[in-house]
């Protein structure tokens, strides 16, 4: 673990004393608008809180096919579960899909910003 911390202060000075980047005054500085930053942020929070909800989904699904084979095929847990799929649970597995794709997207549009920026 030293190693790599070396290693990460070693490659963090090289790359702004290498780049120039400590000559450049803060306003020179390539930085990401703060609108992009706040819906990214915005964006991983509704993220965390669907994954959550996905988590409980799945318990919930699991206690259900648990009590299913325990009481040989009845499971109130699954009757109240099952209405839900198609309005609320096929949902937020979409949004967390779809949420986990935009958001590693604009990760990656940042550091490419950033890199573009460094060079």
């Amino acid at each position: 673990m030293k190693a790599d911390l070396e290693r990460l202060r070693a490659k963090s000075g090289a790359g702004a004393s290498g780049s120039g980047a400590s000559a450049r005054g803060p306003a020179q500085q390539v930085s990401q608008p703060a609108e992009a930053s706040g819906f990214k942020d915005t964006l991983d929070k509704i993220l965390i809180a669907d994954f959550f909800l996905v988590l409980f989904i799945l318990a919930w699904l699991a206690a259900g096919v648990a009590q299913s084979a325990l009481n040989g095929g009845s499971s109130p847990l699954l009757d109240a579960w099952y209405p839900l799929w198609p309005l609320l649970w096929q949902p937020a597995l979409g949004v967390l899909m779809a949420g986990a794709l935009v958001s590693g997207g604009l990760g990656w549009l940042r550091e490419q910003q950033q890199q573009g920026g460094r060079q």
